[in-house]
């Protein structure tokens, strides 16, 4: 809930009962947070997710000032993922849903600006609005099959059901709460690092998104689609994009596909999309996997609850 306070006895009467709930939130958080690193993996994802619904309810302002005094209780998961190819790609595609869960689901980008939501987040004086949820390291000498590339663990999250929603992971991500994008930036490969990001929208912008697209716009292989959704293949680096009108910028044109012409980009178009899914532009928030080398250069926040 966003509340905003612009009457003066409306204010009167509501601090109070505002600042008591927080300096009990957090005298907790200041005794969880001593003992962090001890509590497992699913408290400190349900830790994260009440302190950014929390600040999302207490957020306010007052003479035009935002404030919100809960503190952000998030900490970077390490992560082993272990098994065969299909146990793999499970894992990686439930902690994907995770991170857009823990941050709310996208809930607050149609009734916050962006920022708004860097307030929320806590990441005021980070360049790129980024978090990372999870560092994942592929703990297998070898995956049966070899390498699971980015077109396999896209056509995953596309088709295999997530049990929180009667839908697949996509269909969760991109409209169980708010609007929402996923994405893989790479193959998966054994004993190498990834992390799982959440990236919150950052531009109130919305001049260059395109809406719901009717047919898949693929370029480098293409991929059946349902009807109202984005997908995208693309050449490295940037890997498989799904998502609700997010890809294109005013300069950048594509054809809607047919079963007989599938939409191409130009080199410079694609470098153009990749350079905006890294930077500041983005219109909805995502989650994505990519190698954890890839997300600490785009300067996401890598940290536990004492910021460290």
């Amino acid at each position: 809930m966003y509340i905003n306070k612009n009457k003066k006895g409306q204010v009167t009467s509501f601090l109070p009962q505002l600042v008591l709930v927080i300096l009990a939130f957090v005298f907790i958080a200041m005794v969880l947070g001593r003992f962090m690193t001890d509590i497992n993996d699913v408290a400190a994802e349900e830790l994260c997710h009440d302190s950014m619904a929390m600040r999302a309810a207490s957020y306010f302002q007052i003479a035009g000032t935002e404030i919100s005094l809960t503190p952000s209780l998030c900490k970077t998961i390490d992560l082993k993922v272990e098994g065969d190819r299909e146990e793999i790609k499970k894992q990686i595609a439930d902690k994907m849903a995770r991170c857009w869960w823990m941050f709310n689901e996208g809930r607050y980008d149609d009734v916050l600006d962006s920022n708004e939501l860097s307030n929320i987040f806590g990441w005021e004086d980070y360049q790129n609005k980024c978090f990372i949820c999870y560092s994942a390291m592929i703990n297998e000498e070898e995956i049966e099959g070899g390498t699971i590339t980015k077109t396999e663990m896209f056509e995953y999250l596309l088709n295999n059901q997530y049990y929180k929603v009667n839908g697949t992971y996509i269909d969760y991500i991109q409209s169980y709460g708010g609007p929402g994008a996923a994405m893989v930036m790479g193959d998966i490969n054994p004993e190498e690092a990834y992390a799982i990001t959440f990236l919150s929208k950052s531009t109130d912008d919305n001049s260059w998104a395109i809406g719901d697209w009717a047919a898949v716009v693929a370029i480098g292989v293409g991929t059946a689609v349902t009807v109202g959704t984005i997908a995208c293949i693309i050449l490295e680096p940037c890997g498989a994009i799904i998502g609700t009108g997010l890809l294109l910028t005013g300069g950048i044109a594509a054809s809607t596909a047919t079963a007989a012409s599938i939409g191409y980009l130009e080199v410079h178009a694609i470098n153009e999309i990749i350079s905006q899914l890294y930077s500041e532009e983005r219109a909805v928030s995502m989650v994505w996997v990519s190698s954890l080398e890839s997300a600490q250069m785009a300067d996401c926040v890598i940290t536990d609850v004492a910021g460290e």
